[in-house]
């Protein structure tokens, strides 16, 4: 910066070299206060954090918003420490983001049985998406909850055959009984997938 400067105003300089210069001079002064403003940000958010405080609503989602994978990240364990439950919606959105995914996961299951609605609905929204889908389902899991044993229960009717073998597997762990009037329903579903022997022996764990 002091080179640029001095070119700048040096009138020994062709005028070119220091329009340049200006031109550089200025680029680099908007790049390191940008740099020195998200620093800032990012410094304020971590001390919300650790604070005994809780955040305003219109905080949190300016950190959602921005471009930084860290902000977005300080974010989420702010609703989560806070537990804002309004902004659980939030959360399981960056279930489908890169970098967060887990950081997410984590924080909607230290948020127990207040993220299930928000959890089962999220699972209507990305349904087809696998990954996510076999998320929410071992987050839903770790209660085992009557409600969330019977959105499991139903998921063992998924077109998906890793939704099927995951969904069983965490009825079986969840100690799952099924209801009398759905057992019927369940038998039907062994003896459809019959030929497929890796589904039928999870299935048969069940009762």
């Amino acid at each position: 910066m002091p080179v640029l400067k001095y070119i700048t105003s040096d009138q020994g300089t062709d005028q070119e070299s220091r329009l340049r210069s200006s031109a550089i001079s200025e680029s680099l002064q908007i790049f390191l206060t940008s740099g020195q403003q998200n620093g800032d940000k990012i410094l304020n958010a971590q001390k919300i954090l650790n604070g005994t405080r809780q955040p305003q609503t219109t905080q949190i989602l300016r950190l959602l918003r921005d471009n930084s994978l860290e902000s977005k990240k300080l974010a989420i364990y702010m609703i989560g420490k806070f537990r804002l439950t309004e902004m659980i919606s939030e959360v399981c959105d960056c279930l489908s983001v890169q970098g967060l995914a887990l950081h997410a996961a984590n924080v909607l299951r230290g948020l127990g049985k207040d993220a299930d609605e928000a959890l089962s609905r999220y699972y209507l929204i990305s349904s087809g998406n696998t990954v996510i889908n076999k998320t929410i389902l071992q987050l839903m899991s770790v209660n085992c909850r009557k409600e969330n044993q019977s959105f499991l229960f139903s998921r063992l009717w998924s077109n998906s055959r890793q939704i099927r073998e995951v969904t069983s597997e965490l009825l079986l762990d969840c100690g799952y009984k099924a209801p009398e009037e759905d057992k019927d329903r369940l038998h039907q579903l062994i003896s459809d997938i019959n030929r497929d022997t890796g589904l039928e022996s999870i299935f048969k764990g069940l009762p």
